[in-house]
Protein backbone atom coordinates (compact mmCIF):
# COMPACT_ATOMS: atom_id res chain seq x y z
CA UNK A 1 0.00 0.00 0.00
CA UNK A 2 1.90 3.56 -1.09
CA UNK A 3 1.91 6.25 1.17
CA UNK A 4 -1.30 8.30 -0.24
CA UNK A 5 -3.76 5.11 -0.04
CA UNK A 6 -1.88 4.64 3.59
CA UNK A 7 -2.77 8.90 4.22
CA UNK A 8 -6.39 8.11 3.34
CA UNK A 9 -6.82 5.65 5.55
CA UNK A 10 -5.47 7.21 8.28
CA UNK A 11 -7.83 10.46 7.49
CA UNK A 12 -10.90 8.36 6.97
CA UNK A 13 -10.18 6.76 10.60
CA UNK A 14 -9.33 10.35 12.03
CA UNK A 15 -12.67 11.72 11.01
CA UNK A 16 -14.73 9.57 12.93
CA UNK A 17 -12.76 10.14 15.64
CA UNK A 18 -13.84 13.71 16.15
CA UNK A 19 -15.77 14.39 19.52
CA UNK A 20 -17.82 17.63 19.29
CA UNK A 21 -18.57 19.64 22.97
CA UNK A 22 -20.63 22.92 22.96
CA UNK A 23 -19.00 26.13 23.28
CA UNK A 24 -20.52 29.88 23.59
CA UNK A 25 -19.71 32.57 20.56
CA UNK A 26 -21.34 35.83 20.12
CA UNK A 27 -22.82 36.16 16.76
CA UNK A 28 -23.37 39.15 14.87
CA UNK A 29 -26.06 40.42 12.23
CA UNK A 30 -25.69 43.56 10.22
CA UNK A 31 -28.79 42.40 8.31
CA UNK A 32 -27.47 43.99 5.16
CA UNK A 33 -29.28 40.40 3.37
CA UNK A 34 -32.35 38.18 4.40
CA UNK A 35 -31.05 35.99 7.84
CA UNK A 36 -33.56 33.52 7.16
CA UNK A 37 -34.69 33.41 10.33
CA UNK A 38 -37.55 31.77 11.81
CA UNK A 39 -40.91 33.12 11.22
CA UNK A 40 -43.96 31.99 13.62
CA UNK A 41 -47.62 33.20 13.54
CA UNK A 42 -46.69 35.96 11.59
CA UNK A 43 -48.28 37.39 10.02
CA UNK A 44 -51.49 37.19 12.38
CA UNK A 45 -54.12 40.07 13.93
CA UNK A 46 -52.43 43.23 12.72
CA UNK A 47 -48.54 41.28 13.81
CA UNK A 48 -46.56 41.91 10.95
CA UNK A 49 -42.96 41.87 11.22
CA UNK A 50 -40.08 40.03 10.13
CA UNK A 51 -36.81 40.85 7.92
CA UNK A 52 -37.21 44.14 6.11
CA UNK A 53 -35.08 46.62 3.14
CA UNK A 54 -35.49 49.56 4.77
CA UNK A 55 -33.37 51.47 7.23
CA UNK A 56 -35.33 53.08 9.84
CA UNK A 57 -32.70 52.22 12.66
CA UNK A 58 -29.04 53.11 11.20
CA UNK A 59 -30.25 54.41 8.09
CA UNK A 60 -28.31 51.97 5.90
CA UNK A 61 -30.91 49.31 4.00
CA UNK A 62 -31.53 46.18 6.26
CA UNK A 63 -33.01 45.59 9.39
CA UNK A 64 -35.65 42.97 11.22
CA UNK A 65 -38.99 44.77 12.59
CA UNK A 66 -42.39 45.92 11.71
CA UNK A 67 -46.07 46.41 13.32
CA UNK A 68 -46.69 44.83 16.41
CA UNK A 69 -50.43 44.79 17.31
CA UNK A 70 -51.85 44.25 20.70
CA UNK A 71 -53.40 41.27 20.23
CA UNK A 72 -54.50 37.89 21.75
CA UNK A 73 -51.92 35.64 19.95
CA UNK A 74 -47.98 34.60 20.33
CA UNK A 75 -45.85 35.25 17.46
CA UNK A 76 -42.09 35.79 17.46
CA UNK A 77 -39.50 36.18 14.25
CA UNK A 78 -35.84 35.30 15.56
CA UNK A 79 -32.60 32.74 14.55
CA UNK A 80 -33.72 28.99 15.49
CA UNK A 81 -30.31 27.88 15.50
CA UNK A 82 -28.36 29.31 18.33
CA UNK A 83 -28.09 25.72 20.46
CA UNK A 84 -29.64 25.75 23.69
CA UNK A 85 -29.06 28.14 26.37
CA UNK A 86 -29.56 28.41 30.15
CA UNK A 87 -29.35 29.79 33.61
CA UNK A 88 -25.53 28.85 33.63
CA UNK A 89 -24.54 29.97 31.61
CA UNK A 90 -23.11 34.00 30.58
CA UNK A 91 -25.34 35.21 28.01
CA UNK A 92 -25.39 38.55 26.52
CA UNK A 93 -27.34 40.80 23.65
CA UNK A 94 -26.45 44.27 22.42
CA UNK A 95 -28.10 46.28 19.40
CA UNK A 96 -29.91 49.51 18.36
CA UNK A 97 -33.48 49.91 18.11
CA UNK A 98 -36.18 52.86 17.20
CA UNK A 99 -39.72 52.96 17.33
CA UNK A 100 -41.24 55.13 14.69
CA UNK A 101 -45.34 54.83 15.72
CA UNK A 102 -46.66 54.33 19.16
CA UNK A 103 -50.64 54.56 19.52
CA UNK A 104 -51.74 55.44 23.23
CA UNK A 105 -53.77 51.80 23.49
CA UNK A 106 -50.94 49.94 22.65
CA UNK A 107 -50.04 48.74 25.65
CA UNK A 108 -48.12 45.14 24.53
CA UNK A 109 -45.29 43.17 25.47
CA UNK A 110 -43.11 43.27 22.57
CA UNK A 111 -39.69 41.52 23.56
CA UNK A 112 -36.61 41.82 22.44
CA UNK A 113 -34.18 38.64 23.50
CA UNK A 114 -33.67 34.97 24.11
CA UNK A 115 -36.62 33.06 24.68
CA UNK A 116 -37.62 29.06 24.79
CA UNK A 117 -39.80 28.81 21.59
CA UNK A 118 -40.99 25.04 23.01
CA UNK A 119 -42.16 26.48 25.48
CA UNK A 120 -46.04 26.88 26.19
CA UNK A 121 -45.85 30.08 27.18
CA UNK A 122 -42.45 31.53 25.77
CA UNK A 123 -42.42 34.48 27.88
CA UNK A 124 -42.01 32.18 30.69
CA UNK A 125 -38.78 31.73 29.81
CA UNK A 126 -36.80 34.59 28.76
CA UNK A 127 -34.20 37.39 29.00
CA UNK A 128 -33.84 40.51 27.92
CA UNK A 129 -36.42 43.38 27.78
CA UNK A 130 -39.65 44.64 27.12
CA UNK A 131 -40.66 47.54 24.77
CA UNK A 132 -44.04 48.95 25.86
CA UNK A 133 -45.52 52.38 25.16
CA UNK A 134 -46.11 54.92 28.21
CA UNK A 135 -47.37 57.51 25.87
CA UNK A 136 -47.04 58.15 21.90
CA UNK A 137 -43.74 59.73 22.45
CA UNK A 138 -42.55 57.23 25.42
CA UNK A 139 -41.55 54.01 25.74
CA UNK A 140 -41.52 51.99 28.99
CA UNK A 141 -38.56 49.20 29.27
CA UNK A 142 -39.24 46.17 31.36
CA UNK A 143 -36.66 43.89 32.12
CA UNK A 144 -37.50 40.52 32.36
CA UNK A 145 -35.76 37.14 33.53
CA UNK A 146 -37.29 34.05 33.68
CA UNK A 147 -41.05 34.88 34.04
CA UNK A 148 -40.64 37.96 36.09
CA UNK A 149 -40.69 41.09 34.24
CA UNK A 150 -40.25 44.64 36.13
CA UNK A 151 -40.65 48.28 34.87
CA UNK A 152 -37.40 50.09 35.24
CA UNK A 153 -36.68 52.32 32.52
CA UNK A 154 -38.97 55.26 30.71
CA UNK A 155 -37.30 56.30 27.46
CA UNK A 156 -38.74 59.60 25.99
CA UNK A 157 -38.55 60.11 22.05
CA UNK A 158 -39.57 57.94 19.08
CA UNK A 159 -37.84 57.95 15.78
CA UNK A 160 -35.14 58.15 17.57
CA UNK A 161 -32.48 55.44 17.31
CA UNK A 162 -31.04 53.79 20.32
CA UNK A 163 -28.33 51.72 21.56
CA UNK A 164 -29.32 48.90 23.82
CA UNK A 165 -27.37 46.09 25.61
CA UNK A 166 -27.92 42.99 27.86
CA UNK A 167 -25.56 40.86 29.78
CA UNK A 168 -26.29 38.22 32.65
CA UNK A 169 -23.43 36.93 34.47
CA UNK A 170 -24.08 33.66 35.94
CA UNK A 171 -20.91 33.71 38.29
CA UNK A 172 -22.27 36.87 39.83
CA UNK A 173 -23.60 36.68 43.75
CA UNK A 174 -25.62 33.50 44.41
CA UNK A 175 -27.98 33.05 41.54
CA UNK A 176 -26.81 35.14 38.69
CA UNK A 177 -26.85 39.15 37.69
CA UNK A 178 -29.10 40.53 34.88
CA UNK A 179 -27.52 44.34 33.27
CA UNK A 180 -29.78 46.39 31.29
CA UNK A 181 -28.24 49.14 29.18
CA UNK A 182 -30.48 51.66 27.10
CA UNK A 183 -29.03 55.04 25.61
CA UNK A 184 -30.65 58.27 25.41
CA UNK A 185 -33.58 60.47 27.10
CA UNK A 186 -34.62 58.59 30.14
CA UNK A 187 -32.00 55.56 29.21
CA UNK A 188 -29.62 54.21 31.61
CA UNK A 189 -28.25 51.29 33.17
CA UNK A 190 -30.11 49.08 35.18
CA UNK A 191 -28.26 45.87 37.49
CA UNK A 192 -31.09 43.42 39.07
CA UNK A 193 -29.99 40.36 41.24
CA UNK A 194 -31.71 37.21 40.01
CA UNK A 195 -33.01 34.60 42.72
CA UNK A 196 -33.21 30.99 42.65
CA UNK A 197 -36.58 30.83 40.65
CA UNK A 198 -35.57 33.57 38.27
CA UNK A 199 -32.44 31.53 37.57
CA UNK A 200 -33.99 28.42 37.22
CA UNK A 201 -36.69 29.49 34.74
CA UNK A 202 -33.80 30.40 32.20
CA UNK A 203 -34.13 27.08 30.64
CA UNK A 204 -34.02 25.49 27.24
CA UNK A 205 -33.69 29.60 25.81
CA UNK A 206 -33.48 28.38 22.03
CA UNK A 207 -33.99 31.62 20.07
CA UNK A 208 -32.82 34.90 20.28
CA UNK A 209 -35.10 37.67 18.37
CA UNK A 210 -38.61 39.66 18.79
CA UNK A 211 -41.20 38.02 20.57
CA UNK A 212 -45.28 39.27 21.09
CA UNK A 213 -46.70 38.18 24.17
CA UNK A 214 -50.13 37.26 24.29
CA UNK A 215 -51.91 40.38 26.60
CA UNK A 216 -55.36 38.77 26.25
CA UNK A 217 -56.96 41.41 24.35
CA UNK A 218 -57.00 42.74 20.69
CA UNK A 219 -58.06 46.24 20.16
CA UNK A 220 -55.78 47.46 16.68
CA UNK A 221 -53.22 49.45 18.60
CA UNK A 222 -49.99 49.30 16.84
CA UNK A 223 -46.51 49.96 17.88
CA UNK A 224 -43.61 50.20 14.78
CA UNK A 225 -40.10 48.93 15.99
CA UNK A 226 -36.77 47.96 14.15
CA UNK A 227 -33.62 46.53 15.55
CA UNK A 228 -30.37 46.25 13.48
CA UNK A 229 -26.72 45.82 14.08
CA UNK A 230 -27.00 43.04 16.58
CA UNK A 231 -24.87 40.65 18.53
CA UNK A 232 -26.06 37.56 20.81
CA UNK A 233 -24.57 34.76 22.74
CA UNK A 234 -25.21 31.16 20.81
CA UNK A 235 -24.15 27.88 22.05
CA UNK A 236 -22.48 25.72 19.07
CA UNK A 237 -21.14 22.30 18.80
CA UNK A 238 -17.40 22.65 17.98
CA UNK A 239 -15.71 19.71 16.37
CA UNK A 240 -12.22 18.38 18.67
CA UNK A 241 -9.98 15.28 18.33
CA UNK A 242 -9.88 12.79 20.97
CA UNK A 243 -6.53 11.30 22.01
CA UNK A 244 -7.10 8.40 19.02
CA UNK A 245 -7.40 11.23 16.47
CA UNK A 246 -4.48 12.88 17.54
CA UNK A 247 -2.70 9.44 18.06
CA UNK A 248 -3.99 8.64 14.21
CA UNK A 249 -2.08 12.14 13.09
CA UNK A 250 0.97 10.92 14.55
CA UNK A 251 1.55 7.80 13.58
CA UNK A 252 0.07 9.81 10.18
CA UNK A 253 3.43 11.92 10.96
CA UNK A 254 5.51 8.66 11.73
CA UNK A 255 4.48 7.54 8.42
CA UNK A 256 5.44 10.56 6.50
CA UNK A 257 9.09 10.57 7.90
CA UNK A 258 9.67 6.56 6.80
CA UNK A 259 8.46 7.62 3.47
CA UNK A 260 11.28 10.22 2.98
CA UNK A 261 14.03 8.13 4.48
CA UNK A 262 13.40 5.59 2.29
CA UNK A 263 13.31 7.66 -0.58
Amino acid sequence: MNFLKIFVLIFTLASFCQTASASLITRSENFDSDPNWTSFNLPDLGNNYGFRNSGNTTGNAGEVGGSFNRSNSVSWFGDTNIGTLSGADNISASGSYITTRLDSGYNNNMFIGHFNRDAASPQAAALGFLVIEASTSSNRIFLARGATISHLLTVSGINTTRDWSYSYDANSGSNGNLTLSISGSGGGVVNVNLNATERSQLNGLNTFGLLNWNTGSTNGSIMDLFIDDVQFTADVLVPEPTSLTLLVFGLCGVCFVQRKQKS
